[in-house]
């Protein structure tokens, strides 16, 4: 038993030897500059330098219409008929926002091919409008999307959406 107890003491001693010798360069060359684990992890985005980040303080509700067929003729959502609206806004190409079957705003969307929602938050600048039919099981089938705004009606090749303001 003392015999263990020795060879893991020289061994531990060893290994630590070559630590005190090494370590330091090794910490300089791999562990210095990465960020510690008690700091808060940032994002980081690339973007362009005269970019000014978005701001999303304006309402707005949407009223949807969109074709009861795919462009190919087909179902949204076979064997059933009806559409679980997905809508998502985009400003620029970093910021995007999603809304689905179970979020409240869209409650009133779910299973139709005109609607209105609930209030949204949006950019304070014009934004793209996406609209997806929402499958739990494949990937979400593309309504369409278009660049618009409050106070306008935008079409795109399967349907409308007019946004209204719905207050701050």
């Amino acid at each position: 038993m003392a015999q263990s107890t020795l060879g893991g003491f020289i061994i531990g001693f060893a290994v630590g030897a070559v630590a005190v010798a090494y370590g330091p360069q090794l910490y300089e060359q791999y562990g210095k500059g990465v960020i510690a684990p008690s700091e808060p992890e940032k994002v980081r985005i690339e973007v362009p330098p005269d970019h000014t980040p978005g701001v999303w303080r304006r309402k707005a509700a949407f009223d949807i219409e969109f074709s009861q067929k795919k462009a190919d003729g087909n179902d949204w959502d076979w064997p059933l008929t009806s559409p679980e609206l997905q809508l998502c806004i985009r400003e620029g190409t970093e910021y995007r926002k999603c809304w689905g079957p179970t979020d409240p705003a869209l409650k009133g969307c779910q299973g139709k091919f005109k609607c209105s929602t609930g209030p949204l938050n949006v950019p304070d600048v014009a934004f793209e409008v996406e609209l997806y039919e929402f499958d739990d099981y494949n990937d979400p089938d593309r309504i369409g999307s278009v660049s618009c705004d409050i106070g306008r009606s935008c079409e795109f090749p399967l349907g409308r959406v007019t946004i209204t303001n719905a207050g701050n």
